[in-house]
């Protein structure tokens, strides 16, 4: 009869398994053929890859058995990443997935600048990037920690409401501002320059009142020139409850 039993065997070797990768970072940590020689990084639009490696704080003396946590949290302090994760690729290469904060608007500084969902100035070259976002007007202030004025925020958060609410009508947005009388303003490129105006916060009926009254007006029967009520509004207001008031061109007839 074997002095060990089967399952006694199974558990030792598993414990010196589970030991030796625990000791297997230190042993090899020290050893050339581990060093790193190669570094991926993606998910890289407004960050240059070469920035983000040297944000991480990853040099040609690093080991791919360094604790690979205290690179991903490194780079999460930036404010343009919104998440980072670091894998190894042995024997040298390490690999840099990144989430980058995204931005929603540009505001004037006086010259354009990108904010995100919270309001913050990310560090984005305007004049190297393309980016297709609305405009909050007028100017805006921030703080010593780079975050808008509260106007600016409240117009930013309402931009976000809309998104929410319905992503294609967010993005035919080229402008966001205050409305006199209260409530908030958006610029549309489609229809060209009609204004809508929403409560601040937009609310979800009065987002639902508009969209429907897109849609609608979209499949209207064109007039003579072949345009629908959608393609001759210039201003739709749903700031008051369970009214939506639209005014669009006169319809053009047949002569």
């Amino acid at each position: 009869m074997n002095r060990f039993s089967r399952p006694l065997v199974i558990a030792l070797a598993a414990s010196l398994l589970t030991l030796l990768a625990a000791l297997a970072p230190l042993l090899f940590r020290h050893m050339d053929a581990f060093r790193v020689r190669t570094v991926e990084v993606s998910g890289t639009r407004y960050l240059p890859p070469e920035q983000a490696l040297a944000l991480s704080g990853i040099t040609d003396s690093t080991s791919v058995f360094d604790d690979p946590d205290v690179w991903a949290e490194q780079l999460r302090t930036q404010r343009l990443i919104a998440d980072a994760e670091v894998r190894r690729k042995l024997p040298g290469t390490l690999r840099i997935d990144l989430i980058e904060t995204q931005p929603v608007a540009l505001v004037r500084t006086p010259e354009l600048r990108p904010v995100d969902a919270r309001a913050r100035l990310l560090p984005i070259d305007v004049a190297g990037t393309d980016l297709d976002l609305p405009v909050i007007v007028p100017g805006a202030t921030f703080d010593d920690d780079s975050i808008a004025d509260e106007r600016t925020a409240r117009l930013v958060h309402g931009l976000l409401a809309v998104a929410a609410s319905d992503a294609a009508l967010a993005g035919a947005v080229s402008e966001v501002t205050e409305a006199r009388g209260g409530g908030l303003r958006f610029v549309l490129r489609s229809p060209a320059h009609a204004e809508l105006l929403l409560p601040d916060p937009p609310d979800a009926r009065s987002l639902q009142q508009v969209v429907l009254a897109f849609d609608h007006m979209r499949v209207d029967e064109p007039d003579a020139a072949g345009t629908t009520a959608y393609d001759r509004l210039t201003r739709v207001d749903a700031r008051y409850e369970d009214e939506l008031f639209v005014t669009t061109r006169p319809a053009r007839t047949a002569r």
